[in-house]
């Protein structure tokens, strides 16, 4: 007797598709059967009608405020958009002293899994940087996020200051020893040189420019391209793993350029990109204020060889940067004042399934590589997740590749209550979310009346 069976379906990992069923037990894939075999007795059973199943999403890339009613709202969002954790960028002087406080916030509010990453601020970065080693040992957190570009003009903009090159060292440092202890360090850098942007800031403001492009203009893709080139030496000398995060592209693509020939000599980084900049362009003029967001969007040729990274194994992870900044903090004023950054978890899955497999940009394969299992293999989650494998969480998403829906925010459920996909009609969607066997969402409808969402802590290495 299992709990539940799921039949008829066609199951995908990263490296193998089949026909068959996935059995359940405690929570736990617990066997995988081809199709025409006897099945076992079961509690549930749930016929998939021949769709394809695929691990849930894990975004490792979230901002959220962290307050009981932002979890359960984007908690659900996501399990809508068939994410089953998520990894979000904390706030916190130091985990010592709040740890205890934000697992209970999660634990009683969220609906998916949640493991968590730490934002390094100038206000508090010695104690943060210096209790890195306990964050892994006691509460298995073990990415780290900088962000050196908001210092100057940009000081406060999101209420921290961020890390100058000296204390990101350390960090990188510090990281380097949890993960010669058997963690899965990880260093998280949001690469943009804030000395070269509030150069061409200015400038551009001088010009009299305004608009989406404007904002492009200020932050140039070589700044962009400059602070990965300087990250990576930085975390080669400190012998620490680096993640880059939401790496548009650059100008031209360039960037992905670059990024191809250092993995090529052997250069141990790994590199996330978001779906706006794989679907959104500066020139584009119905976003207008909407669309501003740090890095900024670029153009068409920077686009395409995103999707040319995706396939070839440049880009690594696919993350939301999901900030669901409502929309009077997008209007009312030019592109200066608006705040950055917009919702973008439950319409990941159907951005990559619609614009990416759908229209043969890259296989479903290849998307559960980026969106589950490169994850889970780069902050310390596999094998508990990205892949649909004895032993794992039944964290599953059965999705529709035929499935047609235009994206409205007013339908969405996010607390953002809009969206920079508005009208657009994606082709394939998820139609159920499981998290650890508990179904989420079912055609549409929240099914998980309670929180059911969990920590979950990384955990050190057996040798």
């Amino acid at each position: 007797m299992v709990d539940t069976i799921i039949k008829n379906c066609r199951i995908v990992n990263y490296d193998y598709t089949f026909n068959g069923s996935i059995m359940i037990v405690d929570g736990k894939v617990s066997g995988l059967a081809g199709d025409g075999l006897d099945l076992p007795d079961a509690g549930r059973i749930i016929d998939a009608k021949g769709r394809h199943v695929i691990p849930g999403v894990i975004d490792p890339h979230v901002h959220l405020a962290q307050t009981e009613d932002v979890l359960r709202s984007e908690t659900r969002s996501a399990a809508y958009g068939g994410i089953t954790t998520m990894l979000p960028i904390w706030s916190s002087p130091s985990f010592k002293e709040s740890f205890e406080q934000d697992r209970n916030l999660i634990e009683q509010n969220s609906v998916i899994d949640v493991g968590l990453s730490l934002n390094i601020t100038a206000e508090a970065g010695e104690r943060q940087v210096g209790e890195i080693g306990d964050y892994a040992r006691n509460f298995g957190i073990t990415s780290i996020k900088f962000q050196p570009v908001y210092r100057g003009k940009e000081a406060g903009i999101f209420g921290f200051t961020g890390p100058d090159a000296g204390l990101v060292f350390q960090g990188f440092r510090n990281i380097s020893s949890v993960t010669a202890e058997g963690y899965p360090g990880l260093a998280m850098i949001h690469a943009e040189n804030a000395e070269i942007i509030a150069k061409f800031w200015d400038e551009v403001l001088r010009q009299g420019k305004s608009g989406l492009v404007a904002w492009t203009d200020a932050r140039p893709g070589f700044a962009e391209e400059e602070a990965m080139r300087s990250a990576i030496f930085l975390a080669s000398v400190a012998k620490t793993s680096l993640y880059i995060v939401h790496m548009t592209g650059c100008d031209g693509g360039s960037g992905v350029d670059y990024l191809a020939r250092e993995k090529a000599e052997g250069t141990c980084v790994a590199v996330e990109t978001c779906p706006h900049y794989l679907t959104l362009t500066k020139d584009d003029p119905d976003l207008g204020n909407r669309g501003k967001v740090n890095p900024p969007l670029r153009d068409k040729d920077a686009i395409q060889k995103l999707w040319w990274g995706i396939r070839e194994g440049v880009v690594d992870t696919i993350g939301s940067d999901h900030a669901p900044n409502p929309l009077k903090a997008k209007q009312g004023g030019d592109i200066w004042s608006a705040l950055p950054g917009f919702a973008g978890m439950e319409t990941l899955l159907p951005i990559l399934l619609s614009e990416g497999v759908n229209k043969e940009r890259i296989t479903l394969q290849k998307l559960v590589e980026v969106c589950s299992y490169n994850t889970a293999k780069v902050f310390g989650l596999y094998p508990r997740k990205g892949a649909i494998i004895p032993g794992a969480d039944a964290d599953l998403a059965i999705i529709d590749l035929k499935k047609r829906a235009k994206v409205k925010g007013e339908s969405l459920h996010s607390c953002a209550g809009w969206t920079p996909y508005e009208g657009r009609e994606l082709t394939g969607w998820p139609v159920l979310t499981m998290v650890r066997g508990n179904v989420v969402i079912e055609d549409g409808e929240v099914i998980a009346k309670r929180p059911i969402g969990k920590y979950i802590p990384r955990q050190r290495r057996q040798p």
